[in-house]
């Protein structure tokens, strides 16, 4: 799926599609370029909510990730990435709902998006939500 602009309430109709698509389907939430952007998967878990850690942006937000995950009770695993740093996996909720909420906190916390500001979707398996 190219790159597509949607507001914060878009994110439950991709995880949706996340839901029924096939096992390399993912969905990027973008706020800002280069390295404002969270990343999900749908797993056997649950919602995957991957935060790499390899710009210093993202290295600067670990430790609230961390807490965000921890706080929600949500699992969290560190990961090595394939071309060298990591990724910070915190597993959310199999319900769209929870997932969605717990989804656009993080967004708000991380990054202060607004239920106005205006996100880029893009990733594999989905086909782009109307405005």
């Amino acid at each position: 799926m190219p790159p597509t602009p949607g507001p914060s309430s878009h994110i439950a109709p991709y995880l949706q599609q996340l839901t029924d698509a096939g096992p390399d389907a993912f969905l990027v939430i973008e706020v800002a370029p280069p390295d404002m952007f969270l990343q999900v998967k749908w797993t056997a878990e649950g919602f995957e909510l991957d935060h790499p850690l390899i710009t210093a942006g993202q290295i600067r937000r670990e430790a609230r990730f961390r807490e965000l995950c921890n706080s929600g009770g949500y699992p969290l695993r560190e990961v090595a990435a394939d071309a060298g740093g990591q990724f910070l996996d915190c597993y959310l909720p199999r319900d769209i709902p929870s997932a969605s909420a717990a989804i656009r906190d993080m967004l708000q916390d991380l990054f202060a998006v607004s239920d106005s500001t205006g996100l880029i979707y893009s990733g594999v398996g989905l086909e782009p939500v109307a405005l």
